[in-house]
């Protein structure tokens, strides 16, 4: 199953959902989405809004990929999983948040194995195929990326 998440934010994330929705058929696993304050409702792929944080981590757990915005705790979650994440970060030019940050995190990350940078939509489909083929012992998943992405939360806690 791929997992795709918005996250908690009151920013709308419709570019991510049509853009997955639109590759769907294309896919060879089902797709659960959490779809959050956005205001497009996808018709081919399941969703909910919201769960329960016991729900979300089942999904995180049964994910192959997740496919998601570059919150960081929205990836922190993802990779102490060992997923694969495949980031399409939000941007402020397109109302998707107030800054860009999540382009800067998604920069500092990119050159990670178990991570998948994409700036536009027509690059996920080719994004989740290279996340796919990774495995959680061929990501070499080590603690100074979880390391840096809470110095990160606590960063912009502060």
């Amino acid at each position: 199953m791929i997992f795709v998440t918005v996250g908690t934010n009151p920013h709308g994330f419709d570019r991510l959902i049509r853009g997955v929705e639109a590759i769907a058929p294309e896919l060879t696993e089902p797709i659960q989405a959490q779809i959050g304050h956005g205001e497009y409702v996808p018709e081919n792929i399941d969703w909910l809004r919201f769960t329960s944080e016991e729900e979300i981590h089942e999904l995180y757990r049964n994910a192959s990929v997740v496919v998601a915005h570059a919150g960081a705790g929205t990836l922190l979650t993802a990779l102490s999983y060992e997923r694969p994440i495949v980031i399409l970060p939000r941007r402020v030019e397109r109302g998707e948040h107030n800054d860009d940050h999540q382009i800067e995190l998604a920069t500092a990350l990119s050159d990670r194995p178990e991570v998948q940078v994409v700036s536009e939509t027509d690059e996920l489909k080719s994004a989740i195929e290279r996340a796919r083929s990774k495995s959680p012992s061929s990501m070499n998943m080590d603690r100074s990326l979880t390391q840096f992405l809470s110095g990160y939360i606590d960063e912009v806690d502060t």
